[in-house]
This record gives structure tokens, C-alpha cells and sequence, in this order.
């Protein structure tokens, strides 16, 4: 092969690189753009300059009929769903709302209005959700896909057998629906539970929320 065509080849091999730079800079800068209008719309939501199908700030913060009264009212934004794209969550004693905003549209992506505050938002953007069956306590750990469906789920519990009150190894404890020892439940769900010097359970790595509104009764 002579040097010219080595050259050209350099040449066309060296335009294709910046080419493809060029094409994941502009990617790049597309995605921070999508991120910051919709940073810019939950901003607008906040301050009560828009709202999902008659769902605003006041309809979630006020009760109905009563004014004069607020739910403790937070928010904070967090992509929940793997997009990229941060979604605004709003909570409640009373609902927890999850918005999104894609292609220009901003809607509920999920909504959660049985016992919100057992919904604790991670800083990984997982969600975690705690109930109670009596003498067992269970909890289940996912994330949301783009249509808010609950994906990458992990579920674990535990269960007092023995009524007395407390969690010892003569009780029952689950991971993903199936049982385990004390010790293992423990270091199985060590990344998402914690228990803090007085014994009492504690949620890992749990958002900061911020305050909108006090409660007002």
C-alpha cells in the first residue's frame, strides 16, 4: 500500500474519531439539557406555577375543605427510574406522589397514598417500603422502570415466633421469600438496614428531604 494511501487513510481515520466525539459531546449536552428543563419544571410545580391534571402543590399540601390547615409537606428530586433524567417526589402524610418529565410532558409516574411516610427514598434511588403483620415486619426494596412499574425488587422480614417482643434467634427470618439465620438476615440486609446504638432499626443511606411546608392543625 503506498504512503499516500496510508495518509488518507490517517486522515479519514482521524475526521471518523472527531466525528464520533463530536456526536457523544452533542449526546451529552442534549442530556443535560433534558435534565435542566426538567429540573426547571419541578421548580415551576414547587411554586405552584403548574400542575398534573388539577394535582398541584396546594391540592397535595391542604386538605380538602380546611385551608387553614397544611400536611407536612417535603419533596426532593432524584432520578428513581435509570433514565438519567431526575423525577420529583413529593410526600405527605397522606400521599406519596412521584412526577416525571419526559418529551415535554410532566405526569405522575407513581403514587403511593396508603401509610406514605413507610416509603423512605434512597440515595441510590431505590425506594423502600415497610409494613407490619402483626408480629412480623416486612419490607421490599425496588426501583421504578419508565412506566413506574417496580423493578429490581428485594424483599426480606422477619418475624417474632416466639411473642416476646423482641428479635432473637428462635425467630423466623426471610430474604427474597426464604429463610435464613439471624446472622445471615443481618449481613444480607446490612445495605439497607441499620441498627443504631439503642437497638433501634434504621434506615441506610435515606435522602434528605426538603421541607416545603410544617404541619399547620
Amino acid at each position: 500500500m503506498s504512503k499516500k494511501y496510508l495518509c488518507w487513510g490517517k486522515v479519514l481515520l482521524g475526521v471518523m474519531l472527531i466525528m464520533a466525539v463530536a456526536i457523544v459531546c452533542m449526546q451529552q449536552r442534549r442530556k443535560e439539557n433534558r435534565i435542566e428543563k426538567a429540573i426547571q419544571i419541578y421548580q415551576e410545580f414547587i411554586s405552584g406555577e403548574r400542575d398534573v391534571n388539577g394535582i398541584d402543590m396546594d391540592y397535595i399540601s391542604i386538605p380538602t375543605g380546611e385551608p387553614d390547615k397544611r400536611y407536612a409537606t417535603k419533596y426532593f428530586i432524584l432520578d428513581v427510574n435509570g433514565d438519567g433524567i431526575p423525577e420529583l417526589h413529593v410526600r405527605t402524610g397522606r400521599d406519596y406522589f412521584i412526577f416525571s418529565y419526559v418529551d415535554d410532558e410532566l405526569f405522575i409516574l407513581q403514587s403511593y397514598g396508603s401509610n406514605p411516610a413507610q416509603y423512605t427514598l434512597l440515595e441510590n434511588g431505590f425506594i423502600i417500603h415497610k409494613q407490619y403483620y402483626g408480629y412480623e415486619e416486612w419490607w421490599e426494596c425496588f426501583q421504578l422502570d419508565s412506566a413506574g412499574n417496580e423493578v429490581q425488587k428485594v424483599t426480606f422480614s422477619r418475624l417474632d415466633q416466639n411473642g416476646n417482643g423482641r428479635y432473637d434467634d428462635e425467630d423466623t427470618y426471610k430474604y427474597n421469600d426464604e429463610k435464613c439465620s439471624r446472622e445471615e438476615w443481618l449481613q444480607r440486609t446490612g445495605m439497607y438496614l441499620y441498627f443504631d446504638s439503642e437497638g433501634a432499626e434504621q434506615i441506610r443511606n435515606e435522602i434528605e428531604w426538603q421541607v416545603y411546608c410544617e404541619m399547620k392543625w
